[in-house]
């Protein structure tokens, strides 16, 4: 049973390394804690899942302040809780652990070393909730505005 839609505000930490490749392209490897927020309107459940996302990106500078970025991302749960009316549960061998997305996205030089970023991900593979023949399925999408700091 697919589960429908639902945008809620998440967390993500992290940093990344850009590896120069050739004139204005780069290879940008990413390690981020992700803590992503969603819900299943149908069953009134609300969902907390906290995993380590690792985006290999490539990355092009179209002008010293601006670039692209698109790549793969693949993602490892470190745990699920379900919310049913303010009762939590942990849910984490129930969640599917891996999943696979495609990322793109665009940066800002804003000042000096300052950076904003803009990315979108759209989930390749189907996350299973729950077990056997009660098994729900959704993609993972997610929008992001991030700050940074080039070091």
């Amino acid at each position: 049973t697919p589960i429908d839609r639902t945008w809620k505000a998440g967390l993500s930490l992290g940093f990344l390394i850009n590896v120069p490749l050739a004139e204005k392209l780069y290879l940008q490897p990413g390690y981020y804690y992700v803590q992503r927020n969603g819900a299943d309107k149908s069953t009134r459940l609300n969902y907390l899942v906290d995993s380590l996302s690792l985006p290999v990106l490539l990355k092009y500078e179209i002008l010293p302040v601006i670039s692209i970025l698109a790549g793969p991302e693949g993602s490892l749960l470190i745990s699920a809780k379900q919310n049913s009316n303010g009762v939590k549960t942990t849910i984490t061998h129930d969640f599917e652990e891996r999943s696979v997305g495609a990322t793109g996205g665009i940066d800002f030089l804003i000042r000096n070393n300052f950076l904003m970023s803009a990315r979108l991900m759209e989930g390749l593979n189907h996350i299973g909730i729950g077990q056997r023949s009660d098994v729900k399925e959704f993609k993972y999408e997610s929008a992001s505005l991030s700050f940074g700091i080039n070091f």
